[in-house]
């Protein structure tokens, strides 16, 4: 298991794919959340609220430091595959559209 180093914890960012998280800490953040904007880009040290609750938990990984990746993307391929896109800018985005055939 390894662990984000303190210093890194709020500034390193959160992501939904898969992993494993303490459904307090989610059900916080979920109040605290601001459901037009990526939740991805929420759940940072900086957010004024999320912020101070991040430094109360340890966030890390369950593989070595410096290994190869241990998820594959496999949705972006079936979006592609199936036409969705997201809607508006890239990183920014809250919603998926389907292109029309």
């Amino acid at each position: 298991y390894f662990v984000c180093p303190d210093a890194d914890r709020g500034t390193v960012g959160w992501c939904g794919h898969p992993s494993l998280n303490r459904g307090t800490f989610l059900r916080f953040c979920a109040e605290a959340m601001d459901p037009s904007v990526n939740p991805e880009k929420q759940i940072k040290g900086r957010h004024p609220i999320i912020g101070p609750e991040i430094e109360k938990y340890r966030f890390g990984s369950f593989i070595d430091k410096d290994s190869p990746a241990n998820i594959r993307d496999i949705g972006r391929e079936w979006r592609v595959k199936h036409g969705y896109h997201k809607i508006g800018n890239q990183e920014w985005f809250t919603n998926w559209e389907k292109r029309e055939e």
